[in-house]
């Protein structure tokens, strides 16, 4: 395997962080999964996820703003990508209070490694 930069850890090619392969049990690691789902399978399906959080945090702010203004209230900016992300994670996190499952903690690593791309 011919490792690719990366600021964080060696990358195999096609493959996760090296620094992710020791921590691999019988179950395949939530970073793993998580890892592959934003690097290989997300971008094809919904696009590049900057995008995809500027524009979200558009629609947000448009909806919102709407929604204030019937209430007489003071309008917001657009929500910026970091933002959006965050929220997307508090989402999740949310889902998971209500009914744990091991694909919201996926999509929270996920989303965290959206944020900082």
């Amino acid at each position: 395997m011919t490792p690719l930069a990366h600021p964080r850890a060696a990358l195999p090619t096609g493959g996760a962080p090296i620094l992710l392969e020791g921590i691999v049990g019988e179950e395949p690691s939530v970073l793993l999964d998580a890892y592959n789902v934003v690097h290989e399978t997300r971008d094809p399906q919904y696009g590049p996820a900057r995008e995809d959080f500027e524009s979200l945090g558009i629609l947000w702010a448009t909806l919102l703003n709407r929604w204030l203004r019937t209430q007489g209230e003071a309008t917001i900016p657009n929500i910026p990508p970091r933002v959006v992300g965050n929220l997307m994670i508090a989402l999740k996190i949310n889902r998971d209070v209500h009914f744990p499952k091991r694909d919201n903690m996926i999509d929270v690593a996920g989303y965290a490694e959206n944020v900082e791309r």
